[in-house]
């Protein structure tokens, strides 16, 4: 699950849709809006998906993440939908049993005077895990609710950091009975380091134990993320070479650092920065079996002042000619050895500029990241807009062509994913404001 860094805060893919010819859209009303692509993959293809309007209403709906189970899909999101305080956000949630297609009532799983914001939610059969910021209690903590339920009811919410700092960034991760949270604590109106605090659960969200400390290697700007598999624990998070509020030579360049857990939380070895050269921007990290993947976007190397020994490799892809490639794109770094030891980040050119929020994911053999980022071919100011890129074989190679699946005037950002293991099929929400105010769309591309 992840954050993600907006611009303005208020307010079968064939081989991963590898190259397309013509593109056309057609808006019908605000509440769904439909692509029709063709695209070329050894001979022409049809592939039509449609984009619908989840949140659906006259309100700034922001900050969307789904996860799902089975055909269940969930769809979680920050609103100011209830009551005429338009800076009363709360945490609301829908429900599909259906793979997507229809969705039933917005239930509101914060229900209170605060600013509630940045829900984040991990998934297990029947059991849904939600977390989010909220300055109820005058400085922000980190709440929490579950269902065991299928989402059709929730306990207790738990303030799971309940201290005098500043608790924010809050990441979830899920790994059978086990829950982990990571987040960011700051003391409120000064400068430093924040730290990355760690809290963990093994009876699925019933009770947790003490909050640990990872790190006070940390800044203002940092984005703690967190993944799970078997009895391991991944958090990651960057440092901007920027952030003033960093303390330390160490953190003068900048970087992407990394802390492991062997057993489910109970001890952590010694943090590890993962980049050499590249610039750190927001991250995000997905675990399966012994493989750990680490993402950021950057601007291309070509274009900025680095050593000239820096990583700059572009994994090779048979259907992908590298040197007609242009634009910015991301940085990958992936762990064979359950996060023991990392590849060389390596540049991945995906055809757009200035990437921002990212998102990773696993299914089968294949890793799907998806970019918040602008169209090479961009005449709108501010405009982002949402692209695909893929790898068939865990990330030894990339299709180095992006697809652009928003591909709209608005603001696209903050895209989330989840993988509907009975349709075999990718669910891909975000959140955009073509329809004239901030809407949580999303779209379903076959695997």
């Amino acid at each position: 699950m992840f954050s993600c860094r907006k611009q303005n805060y208020l307010l079968p893919l064939i081989c991963l849709l590898t190259i397309f010819s013509t593109l056309s859209i057609f808006v019908v009303g605000t509440e769904r809006l439909s692509y029709s692509q063709v695209l070329e993959d050894n001979g022409n293809a049809n592939i039509t998906f449609d984009i619908k309007n989840i949140s659906d209403n006259i309100r700034d709906s922001v900050y969307p993440q789904t996860d799902s189970s089975e055909n269940r899909v969930f769809v979680l999101w920050q609103d100011n939908l209830f009551g005429q305080n338009r800076m009363n956000y709360d945490i609301l949630l829908k429900t599909s049993n259906d793979g997507g297609q229809t969705f039933g009532d917005v239930v509101n799983l914060s229900n209170n005077t605060g600013f509630s914001e940045h829900p984040q939610m991990a998934v297990n059969g029947n059991n849904v895990y939600i977390v989010w910021a909220d300055n109820t209690s005058l400085n922000r903590d980190i709440y929490f609710i579950s269902s065991n339920d299928g989402g059709q009811t929730f306990g207790d919410v738990v303030n799971l950091s309940n201290n005098t700092a500043d608790s924010y960034n809050q990441e979830i991760s899920v790994s059978g009975n086990n829950v982990y949270i990571v987040w960011q604590d700051a003391q409120k109106f000064t400068q430093g380091n924040s730290s990355i605090y760690f809290i963990s659960s093994n009876d699925g969200g019933q009770t947790f134990g003490d909050v640990v400390n990872l790190s006070n290697n940390a800044g203002k700007t940092s984005f703690p993320k967190i993944s799970s598999s078997q009895e391991n624990v991944y958090v990651a998070w960057n440092i901007d070479s920027d952030d003033r509020s960093v303390v330390g030579t160490n953190n003068m360049e900048g970087g992407i650092f990394f802390v492991k857990s062997p057993d489910n939380g109970s001890s952590f070895d010694k943090e590890i920065r993962l980049n050499t050269d590249e610039k750190p921007g927001e991250l995000q990290i997905d675990a399966s079996d012994n493989n750990v993947y680490v993402i950021w976007g950057s601007p291309d190397p070509s274009t900025t002042h680095h050593n000239s020994d820096q990583a700059t490799t572009t994994p090779t892809s048979e259907n992908v000619n590298s040197n007609n490639l242009t634009g910015d794109g991301i940085y990958f770094t992936k762990s064979i050895d359950d996060g023991n030891s990392f590849a060389k980040p390596s540049f991945i050119q995906g055809q757009f500029l200035n990437p921002l929020n990212v998102d990773i994911i696993h299914h089968s053999n294949k890793l799907i990241v998806a970019i918040q980022a602008t169209p090479l071919n961009n005449t709108v100011e501010g405009n982002q807009d949402i692209f695909l890129m893929g790898s068939q074989d865990m990330g030894d190679s990339f299709l180095s062509e992006s697809v652009n699946i928003s591909n709209n005037a608005g603001i696209s950002e903050c895209p989330s994913m989840t993988v509907l293991s009975a349709e075999n099929k990718l669910f891909v929400i975000w959140q955009d404001r073509s329809p004239g105010n901030n809407e949580a769309l999303s779209t379903k591309i076959n695997l």
